[in-house]
């Protein structure tokens, strides 16, 4: 995925410090308005009580549609957040993310970096019973944590505690052992994405299936020959049926591979499948 060209107007050192380094990647030091000129997607990286200095920029590259994040870092009571927006005479909502740590922040930029930003998570929280999420590209997301696989299962603690992956590929709650990306929260609220993703799913397993019986016929083993695996679960497994780690574990033992290296042969066969469909 092609990375878009991106401006960063940063505060202090510490702000400097998170951008990742790219040749498409443009940082400014000073709020210089003739900057707005040449740039189309700009971040703000700025502290509550000096938000002043930047409301002219920040403004006109919101009215402009180039603001993509406006990052107000705590250095305030949080509390006054409205009066110190409105002191700077600053109306955006929707592009604008609080942060304490740098951690969301570095988050955003790295996706931006790479073109990633619709795919991964900038931060998350639980309100009544939902998730709330907000994507990379800032799009922000709801929904009923009793839709969500396992999430539904736990009890009123664990799930309030979870993490966001450092590069905001998940979301992870260590008491039930759940992971959930933004694909899968997504699903969870639009049927006809659902469908799209299951069908995608069921594509790729049946071709790593195809992939395991190529390997097993490879090194002449029957579907009984796998230790650890009954004969029905082999046959399942190549007739489309997700295959568990642990399952391509005991695969790899008995064609006399490691797992990296099993891997690999099943990636091999499976690209060799997906080029002749």
């Amino acid at each position: 995925m092609r990375s878009a060209e991106i401006t960063i107007l940063a505060q202090d050192h510490h702000s400097v410090g998170i951008i990742p380094h790219s040749p498409n990647i443009r940082v400014l030091r000073h709020p210089h308005i003739d900057a707005l000129e040449q740039s189309k997607n700009i971040f703000v990286l700025w502290s509550a009580g000096q938000l002043q200095e930047v409301s002219d920029f920040v403004r006109l590259a919101n009215q402009r549609h180039h603001l993509r994040a406006l990052f107000v870092r705590e250095d305030a009571n949080i509390y006054w957040l409205p009066q110190i927006l409105d002191q700077a005479n600053i109306r955006i909502l929707r592009n604008l993310l609080v942060h304490r740590g740098f951690d969301i922040p570095r988050r955003v930029l790295s996706a931006w970096q790479i073109g990633a930003q619709k795919q991964l998570i900038a931060n998350a929280t639980i309100s009544n019973e939902s998730l709330l999420v907000v994507s990379c590209a800032l799009e922000h997301i709801e929904v009923p944590l009793d839709t969500l696989y396992g999430i539904k299962e736990l009890n009123d603690h664990d799930r309030k505690i979870f993490e966001i992956a450092e590069d905001g590929s998940y979301i992870y709650w260590p008491g039930g052992d759940i992971h959930i990306d933004l694909e899968t929260i997504r699903c969870a609220i639009d049927p006809k994405m659902q469908a799209k993703s299951q069908l995608s799913k069921l594509v790729h397993d049946q071709k790593i299936g195809s992939a395991v019986a190529l390997l097993r016929k490879k090194y002449h083993l029957r579907q009984s020959d796998i230790s650890g695996l009954s004969e029905r679960q082999v046959r399942r497994i190549e007739n489309g049926e997700s295959a568990s780690f642990e399952a391509l574990t005991h695969l790899a033992i008995a064609v006399g591979k490691n797992i990296e290296d099993c891997l690999d042969e099943l990636s091999i066969y499976a690209n060799q499948i997906n080029a002749e469909s």
